[in-house]
């Protein structure tokens, strides 16, 4: 083949008996172990190694014979380092894929089926008719006779964190603070006590929803939502709304969800 190089690039051309691929990967094992950037000379925003630096390197030469098999076994072996990245890379995918089944199961009822068969005295239209509790139409929905549906701001409390709030207040410690983004800073008062949901209702990660507890503060950009534990258990509520594709989400360069649309889910 045909080469050109630049003046940026140093050139070895290797004797008889040295095989080259074996000379790549010696090399590239010195620079991932730092040894280059430890020998190299430096000015600003630039760094070489000087071309008689390197030929002072000393490198250890097998037969060539070997010097060959241990390339081969080498690009075998970083082959199957490479096919098992790619792989590796389709996790966090799966895994989110299997969430989601997993809290559709939940959600729909299956996934405790058999728990109604041994326990048929309970009845969620009962028990929210008992409180007074406007019940939904579900036709369209394929549930448990048990189950019930209801609008998000009858069975909970829904408000706007605190918008006078943002993360110019935040402190090292403290009570925690859910931002958009999630709890991460921390305030000198608390403003909300037990359990709750925490909705990003505005920004990148609108739809988003944080599982709070304790004492805590929700800052601008947010929604809580808290209901009666006698009614609703909120580490459900947290797994049935904590999906992006639940909520009507307007805006495109800005994207938001409305107190009123949060309301009605």
């Amino acid at each position: 083949y045909d080469y050109g190089f630049s003046n940026h690039i140093t050139r070895i051309r290797l004797k008889d008996g040295i095989y080259p691929g074996f000379v790549v990967f010696y090399l590239t094992l010195l620079r991932n172990s730092g040894y280059f950037a430890r020998i190299c000379t430096r000015w600003i925003n630039q760094a070489a190694v000087n071309t008689e630096t390197l030929k002072e390197q000393t490198i250890p030469i097998p037969p060539l014979a070997e010097q060959k098999r241990i390339v081969a076994k080498l690009e075998e072996l970083l082959g199957k380092v490479s096919s098992s990245q790619q792989r590796l890379s389709r996790i966090p995918g799966l895994l989110k894929r299997f969430r989601q089944s997993v809290l559709a199961a939940a959600c729909s009822g299956k996934l405790t089926a058999d728990w109604r068969e041994q326990n048929v005295n309970f009845d969620a239209t009962d028990e929210l008719h008992a409180r007074g509790i406007v019940i939904a139409n579900h036709d369209d929905c394929e549930l448990p006779e048990s189950w019930a549906v209801v609008e998000l701001g009858t069975v909970t409390k829904v408000e706007w964190g605190n918008t006078s709030i943002t993360k110019k207040s935040y402190i090292s410690e403290g009570f925690t603070a859910f931002s958009a983004t999630g709890p991460d800073g921390f305030l000198p008062t608390s403003e909300w006590t037990g359990p709750a949901v925490v909705l990003s209702a505005i920004g990148a990660r609108c739809g988003k929803c944080f599982f709070a507890d304790g004492q805590w503060t929700a800052i601008k950009n947010t929604i809580v939502i808290q209901g009666c534990p006698d009614v609703i258990d909120h580490k459900y509520l947290y797994g049935h709304l904590n999906d992006e594709k639940r909520w009507e989400i307007s805006g495109t360069g800005q994207p938001f969800i409305t107190m009123g649309t949060a309301k009605d889910v």
